[in-house]
């Protein structure tokens, strides 16, 4: 499987990885269930508005 990875540079792609998040952590893992929000399907974290994506 080829992956790609690159930096989120717009909320677009911030969005992108939140919802990944919450694909992986919330629906798969069944983590984090109270932190996510699930009427957007995202599972947002602090660092996210810092850190790099």
């Amino acid at each position: 499987m080829d992956r790609e990875f690159a930096l989120a540079t717009d909320s677009a792609d911030v969005r992108a990885v939140q919802g990944l998040r919450y694909d992986v952590y919330v629906e798969e893992m069944g983590r984090y269930r109270v932190a996510a929000d699930h009427d957007r399907r995202l599972l947002v974290e602090p660092e996210d508005e810092s850190g790099f994506l």
